[in-house]
């Protein structure tokens, strides 16, 4: 139940003592339990505002609060469709591991990280998950590595590649991905680029 005012104003019955003792053990109820205590219209007020969800949340596994924001905000098959997404992140710097982190953590299972450089003492208070122990290290090879041991089942590819042209821009990128993401500055066509791409 996510809204008890909208929950109260909903159960004009008097018979609905099945349907809170259901609810007080978290147990779920098919379809022709709740026809029975609630109208249609009353049916379709409760799923449509996301107080009744049409699938059981998993509360103990390690995406379960994204699990729980999707069921509430969209259709059940929304997170599954998310999580199977292939993104292709270019550039592994400040804005890089900040959005690999961040798709890592809602659930997304396969990244490809493209970045060519080294891991500088200048880079560490700006770029997430690299240490002092990583500085001369290849970037994305250390984001790999810090992904994993965070998101165990995490699938990440890396390419250790210096994108200087349209041409090689052409090689990575293809309609393969669910989504490329620029993160690198350089060279300054690169927005044009991928954009051609």
């Amino acid at each position: 139940v996510k809204n008890g005012t909208k929950f109260e104003k909903v159960l004009v019955k008097t018979d609905y003592r099945h349907f809170i003792n259901q609810f007080q053990k978290q147990e779920p109820m098919n379809m022709r339990e709740l026809e029975v205590l609630f109208s249609q219209s009353e049916l379709v007020e409760l799923f449509s505002s996301h107080i009744l969800l049409d699938s059981r949340l998993e509360l103990s596994s390690e995406f379960s609060r994204t699990i729980g924001y999707f069921s509430l905000t969209s259709t059940e098959s929304t997170y599954p469709k998310l999580k199977e997404k292939k993104i292709l992140i270019l550039g592994a710097g400040a804005i890089g591991t900040h959005l690999a982190w961040q798709l890592a953590a809602t659930g997304i299972s396969k990244l490809i990280i493209l970045d060519f450089d080294q891991i500088e003492l200048s880079n560490l208070n700006r770029q997430l998950l690299y240490q002092h122990r990583d500085i001369e290290q290849n970037k994305v090879e250390i984001l790999k590595k810090r992904l994993g041991e965070i998101f165990p089942e995490l699938i990440v590819d890396v390419l250790h590649k210096r994108l200087s042209d349209l041409n090689d821009v052409r090689e990575i990128v293809d309609s393969s991905f669910d989504l490329v993401v620029k993160a690198i500055d350089t060279p300054n066509e690169m927005t044009d680029w991928i954009g051609q791409v």
